[in-house]
């Protein structure tokens, strides 16, 4: 199952396999040319790939919750990559580590989600961008906050179940070579960031609303409305669709915003500028998960999980 896509600099892949608990290496040209860890809990290997990035520099990072750590790795020669150190998962009280960006020698950047009260239905505080250093531990404040994603939490005598909400509001955080980004789709806009919490760009623009219709739940649950998840959330689903339904940013500061249930076969995405002008407009048939855009190409997973693929395509003009 495929995890991750991540290109470098030089165009080279590096595709997580979650199944393999490894990443393998291919050239620009597809020819497979290495690969990066194996299955273990020593140096350089994998219990669990959560969020996989390159970050500057060319450098991989890998999320690990199993082993509690962020491992980093070079390329020493073509096509081998070396671990190279591991960065302890340190969480902070009342928030949990769930994310980072690297951003060469500026550091790293950790996502920290709000955990759930057992008395509170929602977060009390939205999650939030801060520094880490190299010991996994949070340094100074809070550079950006943004929305949390719509839960719905059920109790009984002996659990506490906690559902997303499909369909509902989301806030988005994400990286371009030098910034932060991030979104609501509670609205349509994008706010970018430099690393020290300022403001560099924001737009807000106004749109159509989109009804939530009943064949749209039919294909959010994959017509499976006797469903204790349908049943748990089935009273919180909004009559209208949020402003967008995903966001990416590519590495020049770029905004994409995703439309699901665009046609039966597609979704519609939009290319804005930082301060919000409209430049592309392309589809990507259903399915296919965007990992990252990088230099005008669009990397990403489709298929399913026994027979997975990558798929690269290029903007050629907007």
């Amino acid at each position: 199952r495929i995890t991750t896509v991540q290109p470098t600099s030089k165009g080279d892949i590096l595709v997580g396999d979650f199944t393999t608990k490894k990443f393998f290496v291919f050239n620009p040209n597809g020819d497979l040319v290495g690969e990066i860890g194996k299955e273990g809990s020593g140096p350089g290997e994998f219990q669990f790939l959560g969020k996989s990035y390159v970050g500057q520099n060319d450098s991989l990072f890998v999320m690990d919750w199993s082993n509690a750590r962020i491992s980093a790795f070079t390329e020493t020669a073509p096509g081998k990559w070396t671990h190279q150190l591991d960065i302890p998962m340190v969480q902070e009280e009342g928030a949990r580590l769930n994310g980072f960006f690297h951003f060469g020698e500026q550091g790293l950047i950790g996502q920290y989600q709000q955990s759930f009260s057992p008395t509170e239905p929602t977060p009390t505080d939205w999650p939030y961008i801060a520094k880490i250093n190299r010991k996994g531990e949070k340094v100074g404040d809070k550079i950006v906050t943004f929305r949390y994603t719509d839960m719905k939490m059920n109790r009984t005598t002996n659990m506490i179940a906690i559902y997303s909400i499909p369909i509902g509001k989301s806030g988005f955080v994400r990286e371009s070579s030098n910034a932060l980004h991030t979104a609501n789709n509670e609205y349509f806009g994008s706010t970018m960031y430099n690393l020290e919490g300022d403001t560099l760009n924001h737009f807000r623009l106004n749109v159509v609303d989109r009804p939530v219709t009943e064949d749209i739940i039919f294909q959010v649950f994959n017509g499976n409305l006797d469903s204790d998840y349908y049943k748990a959330v089935k009273d919180e689903l909004p009559s209208l669709m949020p402003a967008f339904d995903e966001f990416q940013v590519d590495n020049q500061g770029n905004s994409y915003f995703q439309f699901e249930y665009f046609n039966e076969t597609d979704d519609l995405w939009l290319k804005f500028t930082p301060d919000g002008e409209l430049v592309a407009s392309f589809t990507i048939p259903k399915g296919t998960i965007i990992q990252r855009i990088y230099n005008n190409k669009i990397y990403s997973s489709a298929g399913e999980d026994d027979v997975p693929y990558i798929v690269v395509y290029e903007l050629i003009k907007n």
